[in-house]
């Protein structure tokens, strides 16, 4: 590759990347960056691997974006992020994989609940669409792995969630990239039977714990936890060991002990996608879609109340990693 080649990390406004001109980072991570880019007058999201230049790729960058695009490339939903374009640039067989994906104008939903203060029904009616996403998502086979409030934007136009950034995701016939026992992804979304497995197999090389449809359930009713109490079930600031425990052993207050205005079928219904046993969650995202659906429409009125906000942590905006 020419050493003039500018690395992904340090684009800036105005410089280009194929028919794609830079308008801004939207974020970045230990693999790649994601830019906004615009073509002809319309927006795009560009990630980009972030392979050094002189690297073999010996972190694997590329396969984990390819291994991106082998997800997305599956899946066709309005509620998650949208595919249009992928290659290599500046050289198509020895330059930095790159995909193209739709621009989210929005709020991660961690801010969409600060600034917009949605009523309980709104933000129900979020989570009844991620988890019809979700859905469609575990029907083609793949597992996002990674699902947090970060990685969910709400869009401006008109409310509706995105599920983005599939950088950890993985399918069925997908090369294993990493010898660890869990896939990188966020502590304190991990569900209590991942959290177990690392613990009696961490020491034991070549096993693999296999994601399934109800870790990332759980995944759901943290980041749904989340919105209702402006807290996590348990906070990521706790030593990792004392973080694995709770997670694996304790259940977090209900969230109706935070504030009285959340209905007790509300709070029971979060608590079931947290409980500590896969079998005792709902079993895929059409389950929690009709729970949620059962909840709205026996509650009634008391959905009106707005979210109590607090200050939510880790807040980013638009497609960030």
């Amino acid at each position: 590759m020419a050493s003039w080649v500018v690395h992904p990390s340090s684009l800036v406004a105005g410089e280009w990347v194929g028919p794609w001109r830079i308008v801004g980072k939207l974020g970045s991570g230990a693999f790649g960056a994601v830019y906004k880019v615009e073509c002809e007058g319309d927006l795009f999201a560009l990630k980009l691997a972030l392979r050094r230049a002189e690297s073999e790729d010996a972190h694997h960058t590329d396969a984990r974006l390819r291994k991106e695009l082998a997800c997305l490339v599956r899946l066709h939903h309005p509620n998650v992020v949208r595919l249009h374009a992928f290659g290599c640039w500046p050289h198509p067989t020895r330059g930095y994989p790159y995909l193209l994906m739709d621009y989210v104008k929005g709020l991660t939903i961690q801010r969409w609940t600060e600034q917009r203060v949605p009523t309980l029904r709104m933000a129900l009616h979020v989570f009844d669409r991620l988890a019809l996403a979700l859905d469609a998502v575990h029907h083609e086979g793949v597992v996002h792995r990674d699902l947090k409030a970060s990685n969910i934007l709400v869009r401006e136009q008109d409310d509706e969630p995105v599920l983005v950034d599939f950088g950890s995701g993985d399918h069925p016939q997908a090369p294993r990239i990493t010898t660890a026992s869990l896939s990188p992804g966020t502590p304190h979304y991990r569900s209590p039977e991942a959290m177990r497995f690392w613990r009696e197999n961490f020491h034991t090389p070549g096993v693999r714990y296999m994601y399934r449809a109800t870790d990332e359930i759980y995944a759901l009713g943290v980041a749904l936890y989340e919105v209702l109490t402006g807290r996590p079930p348990f906070s990521p600031e706790l030593p990792w060991e004392v973080l694995n425990l709770q997670i694996e052993c304790r259940m977090p207050k209900p969230p109706a002990s935070f504030d009285r205005r959340i209905p007790t079928a509300v709070s029971a219904l979060v608590m079931r996608l947290l409980a500590k046993r896969p079998e005792d969650r709902p079993q895929s995202g059409q389950q929690v879609h009709e729970a949620l659906q059962e909840v709205m429409d026996t509650v009634g009125s008391a959905l009106e109340a707005r979210v109590l906000v607090r200050t939510p942590d880790l807040i980013t905006t638009e497609n960030g990693l």
